[in-house]
């Protein structure tokens, strides 16, 4: 799933005195060992921990939100010619 060298968002989840809390931030994958991923800051998460919570590539997202927007434009100016 994950490539070296792509930037992905991470999210897991932490605790505090507060309870359960999600954190996300943007990393950039330098070595992936089976269910280990390292992180240019030196962090490594292990995906199949439960406080794991996602990781979105950033590139194949921000392609997605555009093409979306762009056919939705299309729709909302003519439905009927739209061929989504």
């Amino acid at each position: 799933m994950f490539e070296i060298g792509k930037t992905y968002q991470i999210s897991t989840i932490e605790t505090d005195s507060d309870g359960y809390g999600r954190v996300t931030g943007n990393q950039t994958v330098t070595a992936v060992d089976g269910n280990l991923v390292k992180f240019e800051d030196g962090t490594i998460i292990n995906t199949m921990s439960p406080l794991f919570d996602s990781a979105v590539d950033l590139k194949t997202h921000e392609t997605f939100k555009k093409q979306f927007s762009e056919n939705m434009d299309k729709w909302l100016n003519d439905p009927e010619d739209a061929n989504l």
